[in-house]
């Protein structure tokens, strides 16, 4: 393939002739990201090439059906699928900010500031939800944060799933074949490693993981390799936030460690009753300057429909 600035130009597709590549974002075993000029219109865009070998056209292509899928101001749009015999692609939407990452590490942000991007991002994930759709991989990289304007953005939803697929990684129960995700964020059901299938309140423990973050700066559980990792999320309980930055009001900390909790029935069951806690924590700032101590977290908690726990109970 040709060279530019930026690195090899995929070719298969006629890249060349619509799109002119920019910066690179990203480039792994599965294929690059760059932001890319398209020629037609003179749009910026984000363009993801995929590696055939590994089964980039189907990736591509579940990424674009899941994203036509959805419509909320806080993910990006789909625009075209390219299915090249060489490099499948995906044209989205480019969206503005920096990733959850690397806001907080210039800066850890205000409880006020976080208030309002975790209310945006539990209104993202509510709307995924009612779509029927599991994103897979919340984490501090997958999110995008405007400093200047709070707005918060959810992205890349290359393993999403629909609620109730056919596919090795199936909900309802089926437990996980083969490991996807991140592993310093993932939540213990969707390690493959207990037998409990993924959720809503699989998506909901990683945006907890990512909202550790926010508020501290690292992640909630740390190890070298990811077979450590999984098991610290199986095993192993997370600092309390407010114990890492005492500023952090109690309840806003126990928000965020209800959201880690290891029994999905532990967690928020629903995006829904999430949003509600943190509106009424930002109302309650706006109004008395302080967050009560002793908020009730998950009073507007109730299940969009019956979950049964994994567990068995009955005689000793």
């Amino acid at each position: 393939a040709p060279k530019t600035e930026y690195g090899d130009v995929p070719q298969g597709f006629g890249v060349e002739d619509e799109y002119e590549l920019g910066k690179l974002l990203y480039s792994g075993t599965w294929g690059r990201v760059h932001i890319a000029t398209r020629r037609t219109d003179v749009r910026e865009v984000v363009l993801k090439t995929y590696e055939r070998s590994t089964n980039g056209a189907a990736c591509a292509r579940r990424e674009y059906e899941t994203l036509q899928a959805l419509s909320h101001p806080g993910l990006p749009r789909a625009l075209e699928w390219i299915d090249g015999p060489v490099h499948p692609a995906l044209a989205l939407e480019l969206l503005p900010g920096i990733s959850m990452a690397a806001w907080a590490q210039a800066r850890l942000p205000s409880i006020q500031d976080f208030l309002h991007v975790a209310a945006q991002l539990a209104t993202i994930l509510q709307a995924v939800h009612q779509a029927r759709i599991l994103h897979r991989d919340v984490t501090p990289a997958n999110i995008l944060i405007e400093p200047g304007t709070r707005r918060a953005f959810l992205i890349d939803f290359g393993i999403a799933i629909r609620l109730g697929a056919a596919t090795p990684t199936a909900t309802g129960g089926e437990r996980v074949r083969h490991f996807e995700g991140t592993a310093r964020y993932v939540a213990p059901e969707q390690t493959g490693k207990i037998n409990h299938g993924c959720d809503f309140r699989t998506d909901l423990y990683a945006l907890g993981g990512s909202l550790y973050f926010a508020l501290t700066g690292r992640p909630p559980l740390d190890g070298r390799t990811r077979d450590e990792l999984i098991h610290a999320h199986i095993a192993r309980i997370p600092v309390p936030p407010s114990e890492l930055r005492p500023e952090i009001p109690s309840a806003v900390s126990r928000l965020v460690e209800k959201l880690l909790r290891k029994e999905p029935a532990e967690r928020y069951q629903s995006a829904r009753a999430l949003r509600s806690d943190l509106c009424a924590m930002i109302e309650e700032l706006e109004r008395c300057g302080e967050i009560d101590p002793e908020f009730g977290l998950g009073s507007d908690d109730a299940p969009d429909r019956p979950r049964f726990p994994a567990r068995l109970h009955g005689r000793e």
